[in-house]
């Protein structure tokens, strides 16, 4: 289905300031279909097909982010997004970005850099499942960041 876009890009690099700091992220296929823009995340996760739903949340806010980024770069286009897991590939997990997802993550993004930049990390025990550096001698990595 994607070989029929002919105008795409793959490994695309983005870039915008936000408040004074840089965001930055590369997108595995970036297509631009005349008005609309699609962005297409490919997960190599092993999962099951009842997992898909799931396993795509924890995705989410990364695309928004893309999504974010894309409309200040680009305004006025409609922006769509795929997740696509390489184990199910005719199952992609498909969102049409709102203007309203974008102002919620504009709010969010700023509120998670004046935490970073004020070295405070909040803990997110609903992540935890799929945190890869959850715990380090039995103890969250988080809360012995907040500690120093």
């Amino acid at each position: 289905e994607l070989s029929v876009y002919k105008n795409y890009r793959n490994e695309f690099e983005i870039y915008t300031k936000e408040s004074g700091n840089f965001l930055y992220g590369i997108i595995d296929k970036l297509i631009f279909n005349n008005n609309e823009i699609i962005i297409i995340d490919y997960k190599s996760d092993k999962i099951t097909e009842n997992q898909i739903t799931e396993k795509s949340t924890a995705y989410n806010i990364q695309l928004l982010f893309y999504s974010y980024v894309l409309n200040k770069l680009f305004p006025g286009k409609k922006i769509k997004t795929e997740l696509i897991f390489i184990e199910h590939p005719d199952q992609p997990v498909i969102q049409n970005i709102t203007e309203r997802n974008l102002e919620e993550l504009r709010n969010r993004l700023i509120k998670f850099v004046k935490e970073i930049n004020n070295n405070y990390y909040p803990e997110n025990p609903g992540h935890c499942v799929y945190c890869q550096f959850a715990f380090k001698d039995n103890i969250c990595i988080v809360k012995s960041v907040n500690k120093n």
